[in-house]
């Protein structure tokens, strides 16, 4: 993903022109900028893990241990990656729910716990009894006005999909419920955070025009990437933890809105377009 905006005097751009190379999309490379976040969960007790899915793997264990869930149910366009990580702490269903249409309403049972995932950042959730646990994933917009103003029982977002962190993700309570016990950093996942950071940093010089193979940090960045499904869950590692307080985070969301109402301009005459 990337944060940059399609216009000359923005960030993105103009690393492209000072070096001659630009990409959109594709794995983050290392941004410098600087800023005050305001996240869902600064003000809140929140715990950060390694990865989106650690976060949720911890909060599966501490229901599993102490508040009797037996099942997790998922949408079903949910990614697959996930699923078999999350199988280590709880069995696993799919409910219906797509983002072309409404979801129907969710038949959760004694001991099923509810995943609702905010899909592309759109804000709809399906309809649940009002004793189901919900867990959100806000991994695709954690900077919402659903996240900001949510009242579930839990949310979880992974840091490093909308934000240029190499590792990352964080659990919070919006109804202020127990949370689960922060982690350690495991050494499977500080080496594949490294991995991930050094494809960073290079993809940065590759971007300012520096003699950088690009083979070699995809190669880092992909490697990186598979080996932070470990088994273990993991803490987020110290860059990650030191940097995400001086990201301008609410700054970049607000150039990818006007991105998206530049494109929407754009794509106005095009039959089924948004």
């Amino acid at each position: 993903m990337t944060h940059a905006e399609v216009r000359p005097e923005t960030h993105g751009a103009t690393v492209g022109e000072r070096g001659g190379r630009w990409e959109v999309g594709s794995d983050f490379h290392l941004v410098l900028d600087a800023g005050q976040a305001r996240y869902p969960w600064s003000c809140r007790p929140h715990v950060y893990f390694g990865t989106g899915r650690d976060a949720l793997r911890g909060l599966l264990a501490l229901g599993r241990d102490t508040l009797g869930w037996r099942r997790l149910l998922i949408p079903s366009y949910y990614c697959q990656d996930v699923v078999p990580s999350l199988r280590r702490e709880l069995p696993v269903a799919a409910y219906e729910h797509v983002p072309t249409s409404a979801p129907a309403p969710v038949g959760a049972g004694a001991g099923d716990v509810v995943l609702v995932a905010s899909i592309f950042g759109l804000t709809v959730r399906p309809e649940t009894a009002p004793a189901t646990v919900v867990i959100e994933d806000h991994s695709h917009d954690p900077l919402s006005e659903w996240a900001s103003s949510s009242s579930a029982d839990f949310a979880v977002a992974s840091l490093r999909k909308t934000l240029p962190l190499p590792d990352g993700g964080v659990c919070w309570s919006p109804s202020g419920l127990p949370l689960p016990a922060e982690r350690s950093l495991t050494l499977a996942h500080a080496a594949a955070t490294l991995k991930r950071l050094s494809a960073m940093v290079l993809k940065l010089e590759y971007l300012r025009g520096a003699d950088v193979n690009k083979a070699e940090f995809r190669r880092l960045a992909v490697s990186g990437e598979a080996a932070l499904d470990h088994a273990g869950i993991s803490g987020i590692s110290g860059f990650s933890r030191a940097r995400i307080d001086s990201l301008p985070a609410l700054e970049w969301r607000a150039t990818k809105a006007r991105n998206l109402a530049v494109l929407s301009a754009e794509l106005r005459d095009l039959p089924e377009a948004p």
